[in-house]
């Protein structure tokens, strides 16, 4: 049977930097990469970071650690059911079964990991700040400062998003032992990559994002080729880590508007109904499967249509997967959302997220408020990249401000920024300066992308002077 299985050479257990403990089986590696992924604090910061309502103080309503933990359990049962369709028809073992859940479980964990404050109006402001500002007229004319890779860093945060800074995160940015992050298995990693393209291949890719900076992208090319894998396709595990997140999102996000009585269930089915009927999508699809009639009361959302809904795309995303599992493990797949026919109605629902949740006032106000603080922290932090590379390795390195200069508020500023960043930051710098510009503007980013949305306002508004953090 063994020789059988389809996923028997899927499941890669090795790390960029081989692992300290000898005689761990590959279920113990990933059981290792989900403790990683669990107790660093890049996971635990989600709780401050808004899936879609900032700020919110009712905790009934989702932020992104909630989301994430619930799209690994959707995640983790999705891959059960895989396991089990796959060995019923001979084409994988139990174990198969078993590695696949720890994958994709970990892959859902990590998916939204490197998120910045205030969601994708953080990922907006970061890159408008990019296209907006000239670096080179910000740095010291210091010919130690100039390198070729630079255009490569401005294309990368020209576009910021939060899924390479997730790949960043776990690769780079955790640096309580050396510098390799979290130190993942080659699986996890793959898993956890939405897009496996970079803002170099990404119009050739046919990737519509990207998932992996330039800057990181050689650490995806040798994962690649020390494993015999095409660049540029993506992982298996991935899809099903995708269809999870698919399941999730919206579904929540309407759970939370109803929580917050955003909507109701008059304006929920009205408007529902209109939507399947623009798009030509078969209404008695949904009405069928959520087992209510057109207008009926919803008390509780989440367990009347969301639960439901989650059952049957669960059930036939499963299937699909099953039947078309060779070219999934080619990565030449779609989106099985895209493929299946249940996936008109998360296509109906993620529309009405956009028009009537996504624009409500109360997150539209903040969106604009969470726009200007992020733009606010670039401008703020940027003054350190007046510095000249002796300057700011004074800071770095010793601790202190070179005596005789005028640096008492740069060093005020740069007191601000996070340990951890700064240690990566200097471990990145150990092949000498020649890139000391990229590495700078990659410590600010890096510092402001990770900050919640609570820190990064309260940052911002004592940069500001609007008030002072005590």
């Amino acid at each position: 049977m063994k020789g059988n299985s389809i996923l028997k050479d899927q499941f890669y257990p090795e790390r960029i930097r081989k692992s300290r403990i000898g005689d761990r089986t590959t279920h113990d590696e990933f059981a290792s990469d989900r403790s990683r992924i669990l107790f660093c604090t890049s996971f635990r910061r989600m709780m401050k970071k808004a899936q879609v309502f900032s700020l919110e103080e009712n905790t009934s309503v989702r932020n992104r650690l909630t989301h994430s933990i619930e799209v690994s359990d959707i995640g983790k049962s999705l891959a059960r059911e895989v396991g089990k369709r796959l060995e019923k028809r001979g084409l994988a073992e139990r174990m198969d079964s078993i590695l696949l859940e720890q994958i994709v479980e970990n892959g859902c964990l990590a998916h939204d990991i490197g998120n910045p404050p205030f969601g994708h109006f953080g990922e907006e402001a970061i890159k408008t700040w990019f296209q907006n500002n000239d670096l080179s007229s910000k740095f010291c004319q210091d010919d130690k400062t100039t390198h070729s890779k630079f255009p490569r860093l401005l294309a990368d945060l020209k576009d910021f998003d939060g899924n390479p800074q997730g790949f960043r995160i776990l690769t780079r940015l955790h640096t309580e032992i050396d510098e390799f992050g979290l130190n993942l298995s080659y699986s996890a990693l793959l898993a956890s990559i939405k897009y496996p393209a970079c803002p170099d291949t990404k119009k050739s890719s046919g990737w519509r994002k990207s998932g992996i900076f330039n800057s990181e992208w050689p650490l995806y090319r040798d994962i690649c080729d020390e494993k015999g894998i095409a660049e540029g396709k993506r992982y298996f595990a991935a899809y099903l880590v995708e269809l999870a997140d698919d399941i999730c999102y919206c579904l929540s996000d309407i759970t939370d508007a109803f929580e917050k009585k955003f909507i109701d269930y008059r304006l929920f089915w009205e408007e529902l109904r209109k939507i399947f009927t623009e798009n030509n999508y078969d209404w008695q699809i949904f009405t069928d499967k959520i087992k209510l009639k057109d207008g009926d009361e919803i008390e509780c959302f989440s367990h009347q249509i969301a639960v439901r809904v989650s059952r049957e795309i669960f059930e036939a995303g499963a299937e699909y997967f099953c039947n078309n599992i060779e070219e999934y493990i080619a990565g030449d797949a779609k989106d099985i959302c895209e493929s299946i026919e249940d996936g008109v109605i998360l296509k109906a629902l993620k529309q009405f997220a956009r028009k009537f949740i996504y624009v409500a006032p109360e997150v539209q106000k903040i969106e604009i408020a969470g726009f200007q603080v992020v733009k606010g922290l670039l401008d703020h932090y940027s003054q350190l990249l007046a510095l000249s590379v002796d300057e700011f390795h004074e800071f770095a390195k010793e601790g202190k401000p070179i005596k005789g200069k005028s640096l008492d508020l740069h060093w005020r500023i740069f007191n601000q920024l996070s340990e951890r960043m700064l240690e990566s930051y200097l471990k990145q710098l150990k092949d000498g300066v020649d890139n000391e510009n990229s590495l700078r503007v990659r410590l600010i980013v890096d510092y402001v992308a990770g900050l919640t949305d609570v820190d990064a306002l309260r940052f911002y508004q004592n940069a500001q002077g609007i008030s002072i953090d005590r």
